[in-house]
């Protein structure tokens, strides 16, 4: 099976502090005169060395060969010409090196069998190791290089003065916009602060006056309820009062008529009696006077009115349940030594006052009145002057 990606192994170059370096210098002898009167020899010119076939290790069958990078040292001496050359036979490419610095060879794996040797690239060296590409004999030109990298070195070092001034400057001008930032933003947090606390303030003396007036609002409408009750109560008064003068005087007035009926009445009742009085003395005997009535006894277990005829005989006034039957009477009243008072509706018995030709009798022996109306006032005259007479 023929892989197609490239292997590669880099081996790393002499340590800086190692004891050989192709870069290090040989200290210089006593005897020898400064280095730059002279320039360094020339080297001699090398035999062009002629590349051999590397031997392939492989691992296992031909078909699955491993083929593994080899290390490979040239005999040719340092600092050689840079002249490669390619080898027919082996198809590799070789350069002239020398023997201290290993070279990297690619073993790619295709029909060829194609070996790559490539040369080391050390890394680049800092400014002050790095080795000049070509010695100057003269003097005069070393002195002016010399002068002139000083110069460069001066002119780097006062630009690097100014962009570190530069950065100074900068850095400055950043950390005082930073203050000035954060005093701007300090400021407006105290204004937004004093700002606050001013509208904090207002607001408590706004609520406050709101307090105060609703406060003083209530009191003026407790006052003002209290006004209008005093003025209700004593509105009231005075028409209670106004209602107690017109009642009074309406009941004086209505005693008045009462009592002026009263003797209109009694002046009538007077007149009737009268006119049966001399009724009952022109005739020279006393005639038997009969008739119905209704008489209520108020010692009786239930009052009702009970319906009667009765029969007025000398003083006695009998009572029968009807003209049929007057065998034997139910009650019998001496009106003249039994009866103590008769009276009218308007002398105490105002529940008869309703009932026309009534009246009422009281007893001497204690027992309760009874109540009688007549069917007629003759018949009520003629009972009244009968217990009068007796």
């Amino acid at each position: 099976m023929s892989r197609s990606v490239s292997e590669s192994v880099a081996y790393s170059p002499p340590s800086k502090r190692s004891g050989f370096s192709i870069f290090s210098r040989r200290k210089k002898n006593s005897s020898e005169g400064p280095s730059t009167t002279l320039p360094p020899p020339t080297p001699p010119k090398d035999k062009p060395y002629t590349p051999q076939p590397l031997p392939q290790v492989t691992h296992g069958d031909s078909e699955f060969a491993e083929v593994y990078p080899a290390y490979v040292a040239y005999d040719s001496p340092h600092n050689s010409s840079e002249y490669h050359r390619e080898d027919p036979s082996t198809h590799v490419l070789a350069h002239y090196r020398g023997q201290s610095t290993p070279d990297i060879i690619h073993f790619t794996h295709n029909e060829a069998d194609l070996v790559v040797i490539e040369p080391y690239r050390s890394p680049a060296l800092e400014a002050k190791w790095a080795a000049e590409p070509f010695a100057v004999a003269d003097p005069a030109e070393r002195a002016k290089r010399r002068m002139e990298a000083r110069r460069k070195k001066e002119e780097e070092e006062r630009r690097a003065v100014e962009e570190e001034d530069e950065r100074q400057r900068l850095l400055k001008l950043r950390k005082q916009a930073i203050l000035d930032q954060e005093e701007e933003e300090e400021l407006m947090r105290r204004s937004q602060l004093e700002h606050e606390m001013r509208q904090a303030t207002a607001e408590r003396v706004r609520r406050v006056q709101a307090e105060q007036e609703e406060e003083a609002m209530k009191a003026w409408e407790l006052a003002e309820r209290k006004r209008v009750a005093r003025e209700r109560r004593a509105d009231h008064t005075r028409q209670l009062e106004l209602w107690r003068a017109e009642e009074q005087k309406r009941k004086e007035n209505i005693q008045k008529r009462k009592e002026e009926g009263l003797i209109m009445k009694d002046s009538a009742r007077r007149a009737r009696i009268q006119a049966v009085e001399m009724k009952i003395r022109k005739n020279s005997t006393t005639e038997m006077v009969t008739g119905w009535l209704s008489v209520q006894v108020s010692d009786a277990p239930v009052l009702q009115w009970k319906r009667r005829f009765f029969k007025v005989s000398g003083s006695n006034l009998a009572l029968f349940r009807s003209p049929q039957d007057m065998s034997q009477a139910l009650d019998i009243v001496d009106l003249g030594g039994r009866v103590s008072a008769l009276k009218e509706s308007y002398e105490g018995y105002e529940e008869l006052e309703a009932i026309p030709h009534a009246f009422a009798l009281e007893f001497t022996d204690g027992s309760g009145p009874w109540s009688f109306f007549c069917d007629t006032e003759e018949d009520k005259a003629f009972i009244l002057i009968t217990a009068a007479c007796e």
